[in-house]
């Protein structure tokens, strides 16, 4: 676990030498404790075309059980 949150916070999209180009959804809690809002934005403007989905009310892992998330998710890949 530790491995991988450091991997998390070592990486920086703004330096990374190939931009992503896949369809990206971000999907995350307004009031995750781990990861700001604004981070969330920032990665949301790093990637071209991606869809940012901020849930109200929702942190780092109770972002999935929101009733927003699973429709949000089927949307993105209908």
């Amino acid at each position: 676990m530790a491995t991988t949150i450091e991997a998390e916070d070592g990486f920086d999209l703004a330096n990374c030498p190939v931009p992503i180009t896949a369809p990206t959804l971000i999907v995350a809690g307004r009031d995750d404790r781990f990861y700001s809002a604004a981070l969330f934005g920032q990665t949301a403007q790093l990637i071209a075309g991606s869809h940012l989905h901020l849930i109200r009310g929702r942190g780092h892992i109770t972002v999935t059980r929101d009733r927003s998330f699973t429709p949000a998710v089927a949307a993105f890949f209908s």
